[in-house]
């Protein structure tokens, strides 16, 4: 008999460490990815450094640290589970992934990148991912720009976007001033037209090369990405067609 699991979500602050320290329990965790594996369960995992957590809200958590599922993929027999690390790191280190013009290859939005390059059930989400802050936007199509010049993978071809899945996070309340105005009361409401509005925009800033005077996407290209983004890598993802 087939499972009766559309998917799972894992929420690792909460005191879940994905690879655990205590290798005595390592047998009972292998049995349960194994059996995703089986049955190609899509899992998500929330893999931002600031979380809720069971030590203090809104700290970060060593838990979240993809490090922790790279060693998972790592096992023998485990290199297609199906997961989703959602927030693809968190803002925070997207706006630290670039250092003089450089990826930051410590930062832990790259860590995931190798982990969505290196295996083929693997996908990253942008909820969370505050596209009107003018730094994310940059340096998120710096990034989009650097994997359409081939400079994230080995064999010089774009991959990145077709391993990212649109989210917002939007209705997430925490409070109503974070809701309304981004928790500072000096940005536009963030409800889900607008954060939808900002990702468009970043989209508008990818180059065509990170090198010379790089041209825009043209809008076909550029509709073309966030289709993929959207609607077709969410598809994947969730095995609808299967």
């Amino acid at each position: 008999m087939p499972p009766k699991a559309l998917g799972i979500k894992l929420y690792p602050a909460l005191g879940f460490q994905p690879y655990p320290a205590n290798q005595q329990d390592w047998p009972n965790y292998l049995g349960f990815y194994q059996w995703c594996v089986e049955h190609d369960i899509p899992m998500t995992s929330h893999c931002q450094s600031v979380s809720f957590n069971t030590n203090t809200p809104g700290a970060d958590h060593p838990n979240s640290k993809p490090e922790h599922w790279a060693k998972v993929l790592q096992t023998e027999g485990l290199g297609d589970l199906r997961i989703n690390f959602a927030h693809f790191g968190g803002g925070g280190n997207l706006k630290s992934l670039f250092k003089d013009g450089y990826i930051h290859t410590d930062n832990a939005t790259y860590k995931i990148i190798e982990m969505l390059r290196d295996y083929p059930n693997t996908y990253a989400d942008l909820a969370a991912i505050d596209f009107a802050d003018d730094d994310i936007s940059t340096n998120f199509a710096k990034l989009l720009s650097f994997d359409e010049a081939g400079k994230l993978n080995r064999d010089l071809k774009p991959f990145l976007c077709n391993k990212l899945i649109w989210g917002s996070d939007v209705p997430m309340v925490i409070n109503s001033k974070q809701y309304l105005n981004g928790g500072d009361g000096t940005r536009p409401v963030m409800g889900y037209a607008n954060c939808l509005h900002y990702f468009r925009t970043s989209l508008g800033r990818v180059r065509s090369s990170v090198e010379g005077n790089p041209d825009e996407l043209s809008q076909a290209k550029q509709f073309e990405i966030m289709q993929q983004i959207i609607s077709r890598n969410p598809e994947r993802f969730l095995r609808s067609g299967a």
